[in-house]
């Protein structure tokens, strides 16, 4: 009766329905009592997880890669300073999380034999909040990165600012598949755009499944149209798989397709990633 009539005390100070120096006398007198009871606690003991958060994979990455866009072949180094995405082993971290910074990719072209500078994501965050039968969560996403884009023709080929945003709910499927469906926004800004910026909105659908700790795939359906003053609608699809060779290595493969509907490029890459 003690431990209930503890967590009433608590009760009655969240709704302010008791001040707290009150509070914080009776709750005293009340643990005092507990303590004279010769019984051992109700509470269950708390489950240790498989793995615990300093198991997980080092925090910084750098990636080799081997890809071929359309007819061109390329070679691509990417370093990520920090911290973990979506297909990385999820032992030791929280499900369905995503969180990036200052991701790098330089990229050489076997055709043009040129180092280029591919991308840069200054922040790249994904939250996948899958909902249930008690709560209804919204995942979200954000993004800003200055990257080489393709389409349309008036940047093809060009690095531009970008600016994404997503939100909309999550299902669970089974014990490990996540479907989710985000409302999803772009923002492109240079100078070779009319305006000097475009707005886009659209759609995101896809799935994230663990298939295992160390087997990861994830599909991505994503379509934006933009009215403004370029009229054109893109798409970018993207099926991913990460194969945890090591605590510290991976093998991660991807076939993607983006580009303005209609007249979107075919991308193959796969790429050894060291966890350091």
């Amino acid at each position: 009766m003690s431990e209930i009539a503890f967590d009433y005390l608590q009760y009655l100070h969240n709704e302010q329905e008791m001040e707290r120096d009150q509070v914080a006398q009776r709750s005293i007198d009340l643990l005092k009592m507990r303590s004279r009871i010769d019984a051992m606690s109700p509470a269950s003991k708390v489950p240790e997880p498989e793995y615990r958060p300093d198991q997980g994979h080092e925090t910084s990455r750098l990636a080799l890669r081997r890809g071929r866009l359309e007819h061109a072949n390329y070679t691509e180094l990417s370093l990520r300073p920090t911290y973990h995405d979506l297909l990385d082993n999820r032992a030791g971290f929280i499900e369905g999380s995503q969180l990036n910074f200052f991701n790098i990719d330089l990229r050489y072209s076997d055709d043009s034999r040129d180092l280029k500078l591919q991308r840069v994501d200054f922040f790249d965050a994904f939250s996948l909040s899958r909902r249930s039968a008690f709560f209804n969560p919204l995942s979200w996403k954000l993004k800003s990165s200055y990257e080489r884009l393709y389409s349309p023709e008036v940047i093809s080929g060009q690095l531009v600012f970008t600016l994404e945003g997503g939100i909309g709910p999550a299902w669970q499927f089974g014990s490990d598949v996540t479907l989710f469906a985000l409302l999803d926004s772009s923002v492109w800004i240079d100078s070779k755009i009319p305006d000097n910026f475009a707005v886009g909105i659209g759609g995101n659908l896809g799935l994230h499944w663990p298939i295992t700790d160390w087997w990861t795939i994830g599909l991505s359906v994503r379509t934006i149209h933009f009215n403004n003053n370029l009229h054109v609608t893109i798409a970018d699809h993207e099926l991913s798989s990460n194969f945890s060779l090591s605590h510290s290595t991976a093998l991660r493969l991807s076939l993607r397709q983006q580009g303005e509907v209609g007249e979107s490029l075919d991308e193959v890459s796969i790429g050894f990633n060291w966890y350091f």
